[in-house]
């Protein structure tokens, strides 16, 4: 949507720069969620999916060991991640059979 609104002769010059900010921004959180995702997996899980909303962030870890101390340390590099943006964070902990099955 932001692509065709940046190359349409149509809109005007507003329009364009606000679709290129969003697009930016859009860009930048993806960023910090693949990063965080990467971090997680460096701590040994197997596997960890980053959803960053208007709501707050959602980590969820693949991972039969499910231990408070483990997101606690998830929380705390979530938010050194997403700078003071977010007010809210979820870690969730899934086998693979669960994420699976949901």
């Amino acid at each position: 949507l932001y692509d065709e609104i940046i190359a349409s002769s149509d809109a005007i010059l507003e329009e364009k720069e606000v679709a290129l900010n969003s697009k930016k921004a859009l860009s930048a959180l993806t960023e910090k969620e693949v990063l965080l995702e990467l971090d997680v997996i460096n701590l040994g899980y197997q596997d960890a999916f980053v959803h960053a909303s208007e709501f707050g962030v959602e980590v969820t870890v693949i991972s039969s060991d499910v231990s408070a101390s483990k997101a606690n340390d998830i929380i705390l590099m979530t938010f050194n991640t997403f700078d003071s943006g977010y007010e809210s964070v979820i870690v969730n902990f899934k086998t693979l059979d669960e994420l699976q099955n949901s």
